[in-house]
């Protein structure tokens, strides 16, 4: 039989916890925006061309989370250049979400505009 383990963190030998990600998240903007897998996300928000906003099934304790992204493939018309993922707070990111209950990502392309991706992806981390 399979048993189960449940942790929040990790401790190594020499006595640093690690904590564990609460939040990992990979959306396809293309057409309507839809989740292809996640861990602690309860809905995604289409908030413009390339954003994202994901809503987290259980808010961190504080902003001071830490959180990586990634971007992959875009529209087969956009051409081969690089994209881009990156965290948005404020209206020049497409809206002000960075909280303890959501996070707004941005894709962007070589050329700097926003751009919808296959492979938008989010991974939140608590300090």
């Amino acid at each position: 039989s399979m048993s189960t383990i449940k942790v929040d963190t990790v401790q190594s030998s020499a006595g640093v916890i690690k904590p564990l990600p609460q939040v990992t998240c990979q959306v396809n903007q293309l057409s309507t925006q839809s989740i292809v897998g996640n861990v602690g996300v309860s809905s995604i928000t289409d908030t413009g061309a390339g954003t994202t906003t994901a809503s987290f099934s259980s808010a961190f304790s504080s902003v001071a989370y830490t959180s990586t992204t990634a971007a992959g493939a875009g529209p087969s018309n956009s051409g081969s250049g690089l994209r881009w993922c990156s965290l948005g707070a404020g209206t020049s990111y497409g809206g002000t979400v960075y909280t303890t209950a959501q996070v707004n990502f941005i894709c962007t392309s070589s050329s700097s505009a926003r751009i919808d991706v296959q492979y938008a992806m989010i991974t939140c981390i608590p300090t």
